[in-house]
């Protein structure tokens, strides 16, 4: 299991519409926040004093845990090995779960993907001895 790739247009897409929110509605933004923090005082005020420390202690060791431990390992990668006509082995990962077709030892297959660091990261294949396209689903 391997972790899911960071994907750039999603990631400026929510700061685009952060930004458009923040620019149309920036003044309801902070009057939402001056009374969330107006309410979180009077409720410190009201409640026994040790109560909300204790949740706040809860809810920043569990942020602070995931930020250190890093990401979940949900998707599936196979490492395989490819030998080509001349007998040069590369190495070659199949990020995701696999959709259609198979890879086997001895199987006579095309692979396309892009080279990082010397091993060939997986986009399509096909495997001639079955006659299957070899299909991967990002996830």
């Amino acid at each position: 299991m391997g972790t899911s790739d960071f994907r750039w247009g999603r990631f400026v897409v929510k700061l685009a519409v952060l930004g458009i929110a923040i620019y149309y509605y920036g003044i309801l933004i902070l009057l939402g926040l001056a009374m969330l923090l107006v309410l979180a005082w009077l409720f410190s005020k009201l409640l026994p004093q040790n109560l909300l420390s204790g949740v706040a202690i809860q809810v920043m060791s569990f942020l602070f845990t995931r930020r250190l431990v890093g990401p979940i390992a949900n998707v599936p990668v196979r490492d395989i090995r490819v030998r080509d006509s001349a007998g040069q082995e590369f190495l070659v990962r199949l990020k995701g779960q696999l959709t259609s077709g198979s890879v086997s030892v001895g199987d006579d297959v095309l692979m396309e993907g892009w080279d990082r660091g010397g091993m060939l990261m997986f986009r399509r294949g096909y495997n001639k001895r079955i006659r299957t396209a070899i299909k991967v689903k990002r996830l």
